[in-house]
């Protein structure tokens, strides 16, 4: 994930707590609970035991205090909170919005002052980052705003916490009402890595956001998680890491009971659901309740086979998904086509079209690396496939009339150029995500993330260095990737899969 500051920047989008991150009265500076003293001003100038224990029993009660998580908020008991002190309320509730809004707060009781923050990782003790609330807050963009009440005669109420996210959820990424700012300038974009990288979260290789959470595929730890963008925890969602299926109907279950043998596209509907592509299977989890069910394909068979039933249906080698209303589109790698999978039993497979023939070996066609949608269209990345590399983007301006035009790149042409360059170059493009105005595509061979406007195919790197592989944090050309495959948008950031790394990327403004 990438974390906001005031320039774009790739960082790593998960990271753990850390000591301090939540000081307030009656916490120790290591995180632990702090007693009273006789030094302290809880019990200086006590002269009764009765007295004193009256004011160790507040303390306890502070300690006790515990908070409550809400689907789109959460409300974090600071320590040194009063049991049944209430947060401050907030007159909309947190959630997807597609226009930016207006929020107000209100005192949980009367004389009291609140206090809000929308910055990243504020703590109590960082007065900087919190602003004295005086007229409603409008979102423009996404943000965690967070409040408390508090007055001169009392300890802070609990703190109040709502996640806002400004978009559209469409094709499994946020897309807002603004594109992203990531142009590539000397202070943007800044990469991160807001997760930490390694083992646990493994070869990352598809990423869906819908704007309060972070979906990814680990494939070779056989699981599906996720990353909540509010306070960058991490969770698994449906499997248990390092435990591979059997790749039969067994493998269905329900969250940490399912198996996956090679989880790898992930997308997002409208209607609760993941989609994902698990060897030559697509598989659906339920949200609400994590049950996982096969919809289509053969976990053990590979082939090719259209069918008016999913279970009837086989696949070689699905890959990323895409979804445009109640339609399902599967970029067949092997197959070299773009299926699709109606989206209600019996789940009926057919395919859209086939890839373009490679010009330079007549009857040979090219393997879909990636796709996405704006809603209307569909973008495809032809990246490698054995003996030959696509390196194009790809537009199927209308799916219901599917044909095909190259929007950017050279078939069969591998390099690396921008625009105003004629042809634009890539080399293996192996994914692609969308903020409605400009495409976003991930580069495997030239580590990097370059940006194609919709409307003409100008191309710009925005971060990496098409000459080095890495993994260094740092600003546009700064930073430093390994082999990217996947990408996704909460609607201000983009999120990127650097499985070589075992790390998820966040490219902010």
């Amino acid at each position: 994930m990438i974390s906001q500051k005031a320039s774009p920047a790739t960082r790593t989008a998960y990271r753990a707590p850390r000591d301090g991150d939540r000081g307030s009265l009656g916490e120790s500076s290591a995180g632990g609970f702090r007693a009273p003293t006789a030094g302290s001003p809880a019990l200086h100038g006590v002269r009764s035991g009765a007295t004193a224990r009256r004011w160790i029993l507040r303390w306890l009660a502070a300690a006790l205090s515990i908070g409550t998580l809400t689907s789109c908020g959460r409300t974090d008991f600071l320590a040194g909170d009063f049991v049944g002190v209430p947060p401050p309320a907030f007159s909309v509730s947190p959630g997807l919005y597609s226009q930016p809004l207006t929020v107000a707060i209100t005192d949980p009781a009367p004389g009291l002052t609140i206090r809000y923050t929308t910055a990243p990782g504020a703590t109590a003790g960082d007065l900087s980052a919190w602003s004295t609330y005086t007229q409603p807050i409008t979102l423009s963009g996404t943000a965690n705003l967070r409040a408390y009440a508090y007055s001169a005669a009392a300890n802070p109420s609990p703190t109040a916490s709502g996640f806002y996210t400004l978009g559209s959820l469409i094709g499994g990424q946020v897309i807002g009402p603004q594109p992203l700012n990531l142009a590539p300038t000397a202070t943007s974009p800044v990469v991160a890595s807001p997760v930490p990288a390694g083992p646990a979260l493994g070869s990352v290789v598809g990423v869906a956001c819908d704007g309060r959470y972070l979906y990814f595929t680990s494939q070779n730890l056989y699981y599906v998680g996720r990353v909540d963008l509010s306070n960058d925890t991490q969770e698994v969602l449906a499997g248990s890491s390092g435990v591979v299926g059997s790749g039969t109907s067994a493998d269905d279950g329900v969250g940490a009971a399912s198996r996956w043998v090679s989880p790898s596209g992930i997308t997002l509907s409208s209607g609760n659901a993941l989609y994902v592509s698990d060897g030559n299977r697509i598989r659906e989890i339920n949200l609400a309740t994590l049950q996982v069910t096969t919809i289509a394909g053969s976990g053990s068979t590979s082939g090719y086979t259209d069918a008016a039933d999913g279970a009837s249906a086989l696949f070689n080698g699905p890959g990323p998904l895409a979804v445009i209303g109640s339609t399902l589109y599967v970029a067949d790698y092997y197959n070299h086509v773009i299926r699709s999978v109606g989206l209600a039993p019996p789940y009926p497979v057919s395919t859209l079209i086939s890839t373009p023939e490679d010009p330079m070996d007549s009857g040979q066609y090219f393997g879909p690396t990636g796709i996405t949608t704006n809603g209307t269209s569909l973008f495809v990345t032809l990246g490698w496939d054995c003996c030959r590399q696509g390196n194009v983007v790809w537009e199927i301006a209308n799916p219901a009339a599917p044909a095909g035009t190259v929007l950017a790149g050279e078939l069969s042409v591998a390099g690396w150029a921008d625009s105003p360059s004629s042809p634009v170059l890539f080399d293996i493009p192996q994914n692609v995500c969308t903020d409605g105005t400009y495409l976003y595509v991930v580069e495997w061979q030239n580590y990097d993330i370059r940006r194609v406007t919709i409307a003409d195919g100008t191309t710009l790197t925005i971060a990496g260095q098409h000459t080095t592989n890495g993994f260094t944090n740092g600003v546009g050309s700064a930073a430093t990737f390994g082999d990217l495959y996947g990408c996704t948008s909460d609607g201000t950031n983009l999120y990127v899969a650097d499985p070589s790394n075992q790390a998820i990327r966040e490219v902010s403004p």
